[in-house]
Order: C-alpha cells, then structure tokens, then sequence
C-alpha cells in the first residue's frame, strides 16, 4: 500500500453509483493510500466500514430516501459547512486509478495554495483542455499550467479530480445542481463574478485514472487493462469494455 497524506478526500455518492465504491477504494488503496482519509458522503455505508462513512441526512434525499445525482451539491454544501478544513479533496467513486500517486507532489499544491488565496482549484487530472492553458509556471520544482486568458476553459472549475479551496468554492456552489451543472453554473460565476480568482493544473496530470461509467449509457463500464481485478467487483449485467493504455475511450 502507498501510505499518504490524511488530507480529506470526499467522495460524494448516489445510490446508482454505490456499488463503484468498492472498485474504487480497491484502486484507491493499491495506488494512493489508507481508504480511511476518505470520506463516503451517502444514505448507506458502500464500503463496508474501510473508508469514513458520513450519512446524508433525510432532508437531502428523495422522498424514497435515496440520494440522487441530483442531491450532489447539496449534500456537499451541507458537509463542507460542517469541516473546518480549508482544503480538500473531490473525487467520484467511478474514477478508477491505476498509477501510482505521489502523494508529495499533492502536499506541494496544498502549499503553493495556502499561498495564493486566490487559488480556487489546482486539476490533478484528466486535461482533455489541456491545449487551452495559455500560461505555466514552476513551484518547488512542480510544473504547473494555468487557462489565464482562457477563463472559460472546462478545466477552471471541473469535478476531476481536483484540490479545492473551501472559501472559494463555497461562493460557487449552488443547492439543488447534478455534478454536471455545478461545473456549469460554477464556470459561469468564475467568469462573471469573480476575475480575479485563478484555477490552475498540474502538469502533466498527476492522478491517472479511468472513469469507468460514463453517463450517456450508466450499464457500460470501461476498466483500464491494468485493473483487471476489479471484474468480480462490477455487479452482473453490467457490459465490461477493457480499455488499453494510451487508447482514448
């Protein structure tokens, strides 16, 4: 096991999505770190007790008692207003990883972040906008790229994973959004209301990953080669599609 950093790691999940929790912090724990510095916000305990479970409270449910994609920035809202860290960690309990991670270059960008409050987000991967990064910089040996001109860049306010600044992103986030539309509404705001804010990326990305499920068809799973022990961990009528490293999916 990688041993890491105990920075908070949140991990906010529906119930279509719970049974990625267990493929997820079996690659968690292979290539980052102890599962128990993440924190699994949903109605039930996916993990089985491995990671630290914090139940979402009725009121940010359904009215069958489920939560739903659609409860996500609420129930971020709520836990976020209940931490007292500054900084933190989102993650989606399909993005499976299959590198290593070091967990040193992460504690940098915390740094170079409590330096510049300005600072809402520091990517730590998938950089399919990588190209509209018009400006890079170098932080303790760090290199690191920045959409300076290129505000509306998807990459300035995305739920990849990513180091987030509490204060900042409190300004952002709205109740009642999908994970979808608080990229959405939060780049709008970004642009709009708050120029003087930077969102910036570790380059290259630095957590490597697959996202297994994609939304247009929630029954298709992608797995990276290299993880193909998660197979038994993917429920059946699920279609499996290996994808090959450096193979675009």
């Amino acid at each position: 096991m990688v041993h890491g950093t105990f920075m908070q790691i949140i991990l906010p999940t529906y119930r279509e999505m719970g049974w990625a929790v267990v493929p997820f912090l079996h690659c968690f724990e292979k290539f980052w770190g102890d599962p128990k510095q993440i924190v699994l916000l949903a109605e039930t305990d996916y993990s089985g007790g491995r990671c630290t479970f914090i139940e979402v409270p009725q009121q940010y449910r359904g009215s069958n008692g489920a939560v739903s994609c659609s409860h996500y920035s609420s129930i971020l809202s709520w836990h976020l207003g209940n931490i007292s860290e500054e900084y933190y960690i989102i993650m989606c309990a399909d993005y499976w990883i299959y590198e290593l991670v070091n967990v040193e270059v992460i504690t940098i960008a915390e740094q170079y972040m409590r330096e510049n409050s300005n600072v809402l987000r520091i990517g730590l991967g998938n950089y399919a906008g990588l190209t509209n990064c018009d400006a890079a910089f170098n932080y303790q040996g760090i290199a690191f790229a920045e959409c300076a001109e290129r505000r509306d860049c998807f990459a300035t306010v995305s739920l990849t994973p990513g180091l987030w600044s509490k204060a900042l992103f409190m300004q952002i986030l709205e109740i009642g959004h999908d994970p979808w539309n608080i990229e959405l509404a939060g780049r709008e705001k970004y642009i709009r209301s708050f120029p003087h804010w930077r969102s910036i990326l570790i380059n290259p990305e630095h957590i490597v990953y697959i996202n297994a499920v994609r939304g247009s068809n929630p029954n298709i799973v992608l797995v990276e080669e290299d993880i193909k022990e998660v197979y038994s961990m993917i429920p059946s009528g699920k279609q499996i599609h290996v994808i090959k490293r450096g193979v675009p999916c």
